[in-house]
Order: C-alpha cells, then structure tokens, then sequence
C-alpha cells in the first residue's frame, strides 16, 4: 500500500508535460526571407554588372588579348562541357546505373533543363545582345588591338538589338548565357540528392559560366543572369519532384532546404 501511494503523490506532484516548440536555427531567416533576399541580391548583382560589363570586358582583353591559346584554351573548354548536353546525359547513366532512386533524380535533372532552356531561348531570341567578340570586332576599324580599343567607341546600350532583327544568328545570342543556366541547373540538382559531390559540382558550374566570359562569348551580366535562371530552374524542379513524390507517398533522400 505504501509503494502505490508513493506513486500516486509522484503522479500529482509531477509537472504537466509541455509542448516542445522547434524553432529555425538561431540567427537563419524564414524561408520567405531568404527567398526575398536571393531576388534581391541577383537583380542587383546583375544592374551593377550590366553598368561594368565594358571595364570588365576590358580587364579580360587586357590579360587575353585574343583568344584563348594552349594550356588555357584546353581548361576553359574542359568546364564549358559541364554545361553541355553530355553532361546531362552522362549523370542520367550513372544514376540509372548506380542509384536505386534513379527515377526522381532523371525527372529533376530533365525538369530542371527544360526549364532553363526554356528561360535561356527566350531571352535570346526576344532580346537580342551582340556577343563580346561580335560588338568588338564590329568596332575594330582595323586597329592594331581590337579588343580594347573597340570597346572604347561604344557602350553598354550599343550592344542590344532592340527588337528582333530580320537576320539573326548565334553572334547577337549573348543573352543570357545558356551554358551558364545548364551548369547551375544540374548542379543544384545533383549537389541535393548527392551532396558529397558538392564540393566539385559548384565549382565546376562556377567554372563553366567563368569560361563564356574568359572566351569573350557572353558579357559578364549575362553569365551572372544565366547562372542565376538556372539555379532558379533546379529548385524549382526539386520543388516540384520532391514534393510530388511527398504527397504520392513515395520518400525522398532529396530535401529542400
């Protein structure tokens, strides 16, 4: 008798159980707020690198007078294939091969490229921009060093087109940079469901949009606004896949942050 009413004067004299609260990581912004601050931070990023793109062209001509040559010329073409196709199709092998959970992985690598590129030919084809090497060579006259000195007779506002001209091609395609787009777009992907490969896959889409401005083919804003579309088109792809998968019943490796 002793032990069970023991038992009941602990029961009474216990504390009520409370309701644990999780909260975000100290100092880390809701959601919604790290969202606003992204937006924020690449339109800026990208009106202060529309007004610089010349200087920063300059900077380029100054230290690769021409074009890229020997040892330099084989790297920037090395990470520029991380934008391509191939490496698309070569993830969606390994995957395939390698990786129970192929599925989710191919749907949001593909989604997010046709996103990109959906994004990426638009701006080109509606809002055409003279590539680097197009606008300088178009304003050489014949100089002794074309690249600088072309980009001293004219400005940022010379290398649109205005409206869509009747003979097109890929030298007014500067904008924005595709490759820059599908490098961010399959890194963001991949770096979600594999993120020990973080390590190398943003650096080398990092690398891939560096090599269109090195090699004179897009101007800097448009690297800076194709990287930023293609991440876009990565979460917004995994967003898609893993909530899907969420509400279909099927678990997800893949969480967004």
């Amino acid at each position: 008798m002793s032990n069970a009413n023991e038992m009941q004067e602990r029961e009474v004299l216990a504390p009520p159980p409370t309701e644990v609260v999780r909260s975000s990581p100290r100092g880390r912004l809701p959601r919604w707020d790290r969202v606003s601050v992204f937006f924020l931070v690449a339109v800026a990023g990208y009106l202060i690198l529309l007004n610089q793109d010349l200087p920063l062209m300059r900077i380029r001509y100054t230290l690769i007078p021409g074009e890229p040559q020997d040892w330099l010329k084989e790297v920037l073409g090395s990470v520029r294939e991380f934008g391509q196709a191939g490496a698309v199709i070569l993830a969606i092998a390994i995957a395939a091969s390698y990786d129970r959970r192929w599925k989710p992985v191919v749907c949001a690598l593909l989604l997010a490229e046709a996103l990109a590129a959906a994004g990426y030919d638009s701006g080109k084809y509606f809002l055409p921009r003279h590539r680097p090497y197009a606008a300088t060579r178009q304003h050489a006259e014949g100089s002794a060093t074309p690249g600088l000195q072309a980009l001293q007779r004219f400005t940022v506002s010379d290398t649109w087109l205005g409206s869509r001209p009747s003979g097109h091609g890929f030298d007014t395609e500067s904008f924005p940079s595709g490759h820059s787009a599908s490098s961010f777009a399959i890194a963001c992907v991949l770096s979600c469901y594999y993120p020990r490969l973080a390590w190398l896959l943003w650096p080398l889409a990092f690398g891939c949009a560096a090599s269109r401005y090195l090699e004179a083919v897009h101007w800097l804003s448009d690297c800076w606004l194709g990287a930023f579309w293609g991440y876009l088109s990565g979460r917004l792809a995994l967003f898609i896949v893993v909530r899907g998968g969420a509400m279909s019943g099927r678990a997800h490796s893949c969480s967004l942050p």
